[in-house]
């Protein structure tokens, strides 16, 4: 078992591309707003570590960020967050 760690055989090519941060927002105009009691209004939507483009099939899966006790773990989880901003 010892001498199959120190082998190549479990080495693998480390470079990966991730998509690892998207914002997007959208601000109400204010001719929309006009007729309300709001000054301003926009609704932003955040995710991270959204997609895992390219990284060595011989990880199957795993995520070659995350090195958690010898060896790498399973993906990072994705995350998403919606806001609303409005103004008096």
């Amino acid at each position: 078992y010892n001498n199959y760690n120190y082998s190549t055989e479990r080495v693998v090519d480390g470079s990966f591309v991730r998509l690892k941060s998207v914002s997007l927002k959208y601000s109400l105009p204010a001719k929309l707003l006009q007729s309300s009691v709001f000054k301003t209004m926009s609704v932003n939507i955040v995710g991270n570590n959204i997609w895992l483009i390219y990284s060595d099939k011989n990880l199957h899966g795993q995520d070659p960020e995350f090195f958690n006790a010898g060896g790498v773990a399973l993906p990072i989880n994705k995350q998403f967050t919606l806001s609303l901003k409005v103004g008096f």
